[in-house]
């Protein structure tokens, strides 16, 4: 398996905020920068289509990290590093064990 490299990735989470108007904006917040490793989906699993849940998702990366105290991380976030967003399609804790999650991507082309 091919290893990535260490990086610094920003978990940011959709908010939305209504002005005097009644208008609605909403925005990406940055909430926490995450340590970890970035590596291909095909490095990491053998190809870019996997199975969860009886639904085919498509990934291009798997972001790897230590489990984040303080913050749950779900799918509705994403993740930001330099100009490139990645969409997060799933959350998994291997062996339910809470030493690291990995983090399956898809970056916004």
């Amino acid at each position: 398996m091919t290893v990535g490299r260490k990086t610094t990735m920003t978990l940011q989470r959709l908010t939305s905020s209504t002005d005097s108007m009644n208008a609605v904006t909403r925005t990406w917040d940055d909430k926490r920068n995450i340590k970890g490793v970035l590596t291909n989906a095909t490095a990491y699993a053998g190809g870019e289509q996997i199975l969860y849940d009886k639904k085919t998702v498509v990934i291009t990366h798997m972001f790897v990290c230590k489990k984040q105290i303080g913050i749950t991380i779900t799918e509705k976030d994403r993740l930001k590093y330099d100009d490139k967003f990645y969409d997060i399609k799933r959350i998994s804790n291997p062996g339910t064990l809470g030493h690291h999650l990995e983090i399956s991507v898809q970056v916004r082309t």
